[in-house]
């Protein structure tokens, strides 16, 4: 198997994982009064993780009973700490559901498209990641048999698989062999890559009870309008919430086309990829919203062509989109809670070479629970979410036990 590339596309650091509980540990020497959460104070292993100073109520962050500390901080060591939870990683798989129609020759994107794309293919294939297993489906390309009516997938697509040398090879060929031809058959299309996912069973290398994902880019508005689009987002969510046997499928949305758009009934459907997210379960932020004219407030992933931009800037965009839904299912981690977990005495801290990192529960840049009621999993925002999902050998970890930490 080849080395792995600390750059990947997938899991450069922290990946979608199940937290398993356990005792926690004996406490350090009690440390002096921090000043805060983050303020270890004095002794106690300076907020870290060293069960070789001894029993007793220090260490962890906030030291010695500093403000907001829980007696002792809310680190691993804390006194009121009953439990610990190790982040162990999960597998994905992902179908990229690409647009090939027409429109796609315009202001340069279906060249950006195949140049991002053989680049995230590279990525996978230099990474030899068991974790992660990636197929292609193209519609309305000209390697599309049924010309853009399907159904899909056809067999000139590739199913999603770990990406070894025969993978990486029949990916390229799939794209680089191709060019854009017929219309939008949205809804068709990701049909085509829900009926791919909903019977896909991994095999190894690839590890199993993994994410099922599919990934739509599209530049166009659905042929059937409206009436598509709610057969689009309701079949997105069905999906999301299926209890059959090949599982629930998460969907994202990239959009490629002029934004704010001039015309969403003929050039181009922000507001419905956003609902599309939503619906799917991938919204790109907790506040995003499908009818905002901001850019950083939609809720799929935008790239916006025209302005005089060249293929390799719309190539960098396309890129940054992509690798925006690596950081999404590197920040999302499964709860499997104990039968006394109280929510409230639940904090989550990340570690690295330079020790213990706490992260408040906040919906920007912290942690919240995917339900406040019934939490099933942990999900990190903002500068928690890049932080973690960039760190090169990050862990995550589940503190019970002790008050959450808010911001």
């Amino acid at each position: 198997m080849k080395r792995r590339s600390s750059g990947a596309f997938f899991c450069a650091g922290a990946c979608v994982m199940a937290v398993v509980f356990g005792p926690a540990c004996g406490g350090g020497a009690r440390g002096t009064e921090g000043t805060g959460v983050l303020d270890p104070g004095t002794g106690g292993g300076d907020g870290n993780f060293e069960p070789d100073k001894g029993p007793g109520s220090g260490g962890g962050f906030g030291g010695g009973g500093g403000p907001n500390s829980n007696d002792g901080g809310v680190g691993t060591n804390a006194s009121c700490a009953t439990a610990r939870g190790e982040a162990k990683r999960q597998a994905a798989y992902l179908e990229i559901v690409l647009d090939g129609s027409g429109s796609m020759g315009d202001d340069g994107k279906w060249k950006a498209a195949v140049a991002a794309l053989d680049s995230i293919f590279d990525e996978y294939y230099a990474a030899a990641d068991p974790e992660v297993g990636v197929g292609l489906l193209i519609f309305s390309d000209a390697k599309d048999s049924t010309k853009g009516q399907g159904p899909y997938p056809t067999a000139a697509d590739v199913e999603p698989a770990f990406v070894d040398q025969a993978q990486h090879k029949a990916l390229r060929a799939r794209i680089d062999g191709t060019s854009y031809s017929a219309g939008t058959p949205t809804y068709e299309a990701l049909y085509g890559g829900y009926r791919v996912m909903k019977p896909f069973v991994p095999q190894p290398p690839l590890r199993a009870g993994g994410r099922k994902v599919v990934v739509l880019v599209t530049d166009g508005v659905p042929r059937g309008l409206y009436s598509e689009q709610t057969k689009c987002t309701d079949e997105a969510t069905h999906q999301r919430l299926a209890s059959n046997a090949g599982g629930a499928i998460d969907t994202f949305s990239v959009g490629i086309g002029p934004f704010p758009t001039p015309d969403e009934t003929h050039v181009y459907a922000p507001r419905f990829l956003s609902e599309l997210a939503i619906a799917g379960g991938t919204r790109a932020s907790a506040g995003c919203d499908p009818a905002t004219s901001d850019a950083a407030k939609l809720c799929h992933f935008q790239i916006t062509p025209g302005g005089g931009k060249s293929v390799p800037q719309l190539t960098q965009e396309f890129v940054a989109a992509l690798k925006s839904i690596q950081v999404s299912l590197g920040c999302e981690y499964n709860l499997e809670k104990s039968a006394n977990m109280d929510p409230t005495r639940v904090n989550v801290a990340w570690t690295d070479s330079a020790g213990e990192h706490l992260i408040a529960q906040d919906a920007v840049n912290g942690w919240t629970y995917d339900d406040a009621q019934n939490p099933t999993r942990v999900l990190l925002h903002g500068e928690s979410c890049q932080a973690v999902s960039s760190a090169r050998e990050a862990s995550l970890r589940v503190i019970l036990g002790c008050k959450t930490v808010v911001n």
